[in-house]
């Protein structure tokens, strides 16, 4: 959060934060600083951040329509060129939905597409230029299938529909087509009108305005109470939308005084227990999480959330029964992973947070589980559901400097690095942790002679200096082990 400070005469002021502007944007808050400038000593500083809070912006550029289950739609129809649309991209902190494509005035789109690649999670491409625009993407520098996911719909209606489906709660759609309007429109004012209009937005009218009057005069009021019903609508949707209260929560977007009372204003219980999950593609050129799936596993949307965190990760916000328990948690975490399965094989990470038994958890909770995927691809490389409580030292380990453990290998390691050792003494020494030090049952597991197995003991004593059959010292070379394996994945040769 940054502040907006008026200096005036040798003194300043704070006027607002950027928070209070209501229109997305670097831009927008730059026009305000200007704006600011040019009315100081004639507007107080409280009007001021009234409108800002409140003014959605000019019609077709960049302007919230709407807030419907959590999601954002935005109409930013005028942008008829990729310069324009760039501009609307590079407004939103998050990646967005986009609904793109129009009339070919054959113009190039090379510009648009590391825009596109940067800034959008879901390309819903219509028009006579689709394929255009789908070029230069695809062959923008970053771009890997399924990032963004690319989808060529028509005709209009039906793409707009299409966006509004795959979106969940806390997403950004935006119409920014990078092209003109006449390939199925008369003008952009036409295109944007047709997008505020959709049908199948709900299953009720939210409001009807009657006046007396059938003469040009009523039909002006009309329209004007009209457009003032619905700019109250969306304010009052985006201020009490639960979804977007809750991912502020897990991104500390919020003070913890602030949480008591939105979850009271919104009437979200703030001391239930939750399960928090984060769930993430398992190679970084995978297809995007249908999210789908998981919002059709948690349909309770009063409390469960599915909201889109970061380029790739997709958080859930499950409310769990009294009395639940880290195994609990797993069972969910299980039933998600096998159901975003492809073709029997496993193609995300879920990683689970501690309980959180109040709203104010969540936020631990979150990182938590993000943690617990970090650690778990480098220590448990054979589980893709992995608990946070379950990580044990590899969690400290973790959170080392790499530095300290490149010292405290060559501690352990005097005589000889632990490179010295080949695969097969290797596979050994696992073998014989897993059998929990006992000579006898890793021989059995080895198919090896207990005289064997004492020797190949003998010679890593040797080598290391260190008796596995002591316990102090397995413990100090499975440390070592997991240390090793750390700077592995961080490129380090130790």
């Amino acid at each position: 959060m940054s502040l907006v400070v008026c200096r005036s005469g040798g003194h300043e002021r704070i006027v607002m934060t950027t928070r209070d502007i209501k229109l997305p944007g670097v831009h927008n808050v730059e026009n305000y600083m200007a704006a600011i400038a040019a009315v100081d000593g004639l507007v107080p500083d409280q009007v001021i951040r009234t409108f800002a809070r409140e003014f959605g912006g000019v019609e077709h550029r960049i302007e919230l329509v709407r807030t419907y289950h959590g999601v954002r739609f935005y109409n930013d129809s005028i942008a008829s060129s990729p310069s324009r649309t760039i501009a609307g991209l590079r407004s939103f902190k998050e990646k967005v939905i986009l609904i793109a494509g129009g009339y070919d005035k054959h113009i190039p789109f090379d510009v648009l597409g590391p825009e596109v690649v940067e800034h959008v999670k879901l390309l819903v491409l219509c028009g006579a230029t689709a394929g255009k625009i789908r070029a230069a993407v695809e062959q923008a520098p970053g771009y890997r299938p399924g990032h963004p996911e690319i989808l060529d719909v028509t005709p209009f209606q039906r793409a707009v529909e299409t966006a509004r489906d795959r979106a969940v709660p806390g997403d950004v759609v935006t119409l920014s087509p990078a092209c003109a309007a006449f390939d199925q429109f008369r003008n952009f004012m036409e295109r944007g009108k047709t997008f505020k209009a959709m049908p199948g937005w709900g299953s009720h009218f939210d409001y009807a305005v009657f006046t007396s009057g059938d003469d040009s005069v009523g039909r002006t009021v009309c329209s004007m109470a009209c457009v003032a019903l619905n700019a109250a609508k969306v304010y009052y949707e985006e201020k009490h939308d639960k979804g977007s209260f809750i991912k502020n929560i897990i991104s500390d977007n919020i003070l913890i005084s602030d949480i008591y009372m939105r979850a009271k204003e919104l009437h979200v219980a703030a001391e239930v227990p939750r399960g928090v999950f984060v769930i993430r593609p398992v190679d970084d050129r995978s297809e995007a999480i249908p999210v789908d799936v998981v919002q059709n596993m948690f349909p309770d949307r009063q409390n469960d959330f599915v909201l889109s965190v970061g380029d790739d990760d997709v958080a859930l916000i499950h409310q769990m029964p009294e009395n639940s328990c880290g195994k609990d948690l797993e069972k969910v975490a299980a039933s998600i992973e096998e159901a975003l399965r492809v073709d029997g094989e496993s193609v995300v990470f879920v990683g689970i947070g501690t309980l959180a038994l109040h709203l104010r958890d969540l936020a631990k909770a979150y990182k938590e589980a993000q943690i617990a995927i970090e650690v778990g691809k480098v220590f448990d490389t054979e589980r893709y559901v992995i608990n946070y409580e379950n990580l044990g030292i590899g969690r400290l380990i973790y959170q080392l400097p790499t530095t300290l453990c490149e010292m405290f290998l060559q501690e352990v390691f005097k005589k000889n690095p632990i490179d010295a050792l080949d695969q097969e003494t290797l596979f050994t020494i696992y073998k014989f942790f897993e059998n929990n030090l006992n000579v006898s049952e890793t021989s059995r597991k080895l198919f090896v002679h207990r005289n064997t197995l004492v020797y190949r003991l003998e010679k890593i004593k040797k080598l290391t200096g260190l008796d596995l059959r002591q316990f102090d010292h397995a413990i100090v070379f499975k440390v070592a082990l997991m240390v090793k394996k750390y700077l592995t994945s961080r490129g380090i040769d130790a």
